[in-house]
């Protein structure tokens, strides 16, 4: 019912910056996603939908001319490996690290800034992070194959690190059984979300982190085809940018979401 109710309200946000065209698209996007609610996730028909999706579904594709087919719901080491493969044209709300500036090619524009956080159990006497220091002893938990804030890199905070698409319901689950004292989170936003949405606000702790905001991109292969599209990528998103339409999603599916 509430990703009904934000199916309209991303309808009616897009109705204002719709384009019209009598012709066919002559060309089709593959997307691959991950499990990042509210961003990339599964509809209550089974479907694939969220911010990210409906993005470049309803504005990116059609001021691209191009056909949109998404793909998933993937664990993230999975998304990327279709890419590397080519059995995919673009991953979204991919983080900027070595490894993938290595294979991949990133944009000019980024899609958006996200916070960091860390989850406690309710109990945990950490009540806020202010230095690495603080961290010191703790096992986290984490995503396996994603951006790690520079404070965790330290050979005296333990990471545990998991590949399953649900990922955070894992951590959780080890976090209540005692076998993690915290679970890391590098979206805040989604994080609270998947914690409202599944009833454990109050059986956490949120913590946020001292570190920098970090962006994340529309990842393209480094082909020609990729070099392209990420060329036409960017002209549609940097006007996308400054009229605010991803942040407006934002906005309107988390307040729905959350109520």
């Amino acid at each position: 019912m509430v990703i009904q109710k934000i199916s309209l309200i991303m309808a009616a946000i897009f109705l204002c910056f719709a384009v019209f065209s009598d012709d066919l698209y002559a060309e089709t996007v593959k997307m691959a996603v991950f499990r990042l609610e509210p961003f990339m996730m599964y509809d209550d028909s089974g479907g694939v939908t969220g911010i990210a999706v409906e993005y470049w579904r309803q504005y990116i594709a059609p001021r691209m001319g191009v056909e949109l087919d998404v793909l998933g719901v993937f664990p993230i080491v999975r998304a990327l490996a279709l890419l590397e493969s080519g059995e995919i044209d673009i991953i979204p709300n991919m983080t900027k690290i070595p490894e993938r500036e290595e294979k991949f090619l990133f944009p000019e524009t980024i899609l958006a800034k996200i916070d960091s956080c860390l989850i406690v159990r309710p109990d945990s006497p950490v009540s806020s992070i202010t230095k690495p220091a603080d961290l010191f002893g703790m096992t986290i938990g984490f995503l396996d194959a994603a951006y790690i804030p520079p404070m965790f890199i330290d050979e005296r905070i333990k990471l545990e690190l998991v590949q399953h698409q649900d990922y955070r319901q894992i951590n959780l689950n080890k976090l209540w059984a005692g076998r993690l004292d915290g679970v890391l989170d590098i979206n805040y936003i989604s994080m609270i979300y998947y914690l409202n949405q599944k009833g454990y606000r109050e059986r956490v702790k949120v913590i946020p982190l001292p570190t920098e905001a970090v962006h994340v991109y529309t990842v393209f292969r480094n082909t020609e085809k990729g070099r392209d599209l990420r060329n036409r990528y960017d002209n549609v998103n940097a006007k996308g940018l400054e009229q605010g339409i991803f942040e407006k999603m934002v906005r309107s599916f988390v307040a729905e979401g959350n109520q």
